[in-house]
């Protein structure tokens, strides 16, 4: 129990490192066979303690801790069971994956061939208020098929079966984000920068030998349609 404890310790304080959340935000949880611990509301995740950790069962009613469970335990919730194969889930809010999504851009793989093969296109959940059922909802369509996702206007996912590999992701997915931020601000016409086919149909063989879970980019041509779309209307909500 202690290894437990300390290990969604030590996850809360590597994220506000990583600045993969700030202060009382975001929440980490783990699933045991008797429920899920999971960070309490209001909880410093720089410098969380053990007092800090409360044991939920699969409904949501307290069994151990003192304190309130996060506000977003439904969405824990639903993930573990969707996904009955993984025990770690954290939600965290990346400050430039999370604006991406509040401009209407999206988070596209085709960029760099580590984002193609190892995170492929990240989906986005539409906007629900926080803690709601409807948030909690909101990723059932995709869950399945990835092991992370971005909240729009709101923050992002992650789970498997340790921290390590949850933030991992988060960090991909932020990294990811801030390259196109990158290229955005210096005016590059990243729409036009996407992999061609024939480099596509190489990293899909890999992606498949290799076994990645994640959902495949969309492109067919030498442009991002998804991307290119947002693009325009975001000028033209700008005119």
């Amino acid at each position: 129990m202690k290894n437990l404890k300390q290990s969604m310790i030590e996850a809360g304080r590597i994220l506000y490192e990583k600045n993969l959340l700030a202060g009382f935000d975001g929440n980490i949880s783990i699933r045991t066979e008797k429920g899920v611990w999971i960070t309490a509301s209001e909880s410093y995740k720089g410098f969380l303690k053990e007092e800090d950790l409360v044991l939920i069962d699969f409904s949501g009613k307290m069994l151990e801790g003192s304190r309130k469970a996060s506000s977003e335990a439904k969405l824990h919730l639903k993930i573990y069971e969707k996904r009955p194969d993984i025990s770690h889930v954290i939600h965290a809010h990346p400050v430039k994956s999370t604006a991406l999504t509040i401009a209407g851009i999206p988070l596209i793989p085709c960029l760099t061939a580590e984002a193609y093969l190892l995170l492929g296109k990240v989906p986005l959940a539409p906007y629900q208020a926080p803690g709601s059922i409807g948030l909690a909802s909101s990723i059932e369509r995709f869950v399945k098929q990835t092991n992370f996702f971005l909240l729009e206007k709101h923050g992002a996912g992650a789970f498997g079966n340790d921290f390590y590999t949850c933030i991992d992701r988060l960090e991909k997915i932020e990294a990811l984000a801030e390259k196109t931020w990158l290229l955005l601000s210096a005016g590059i016409p990243i729409e036009k920068k996407v992999f061609t086919p024939k480099e596509r149909k190489e990293l899909n063989e890999i992606k498949k030998k290799a076994g990645f879970l994640n959902i495949s980019c969309e492109c067919t041509g030498n442009k991002c349609r998804l991307l290119k779309k947002a693009l325009k209307k975001q000028k033209k909500d700008l005119q």
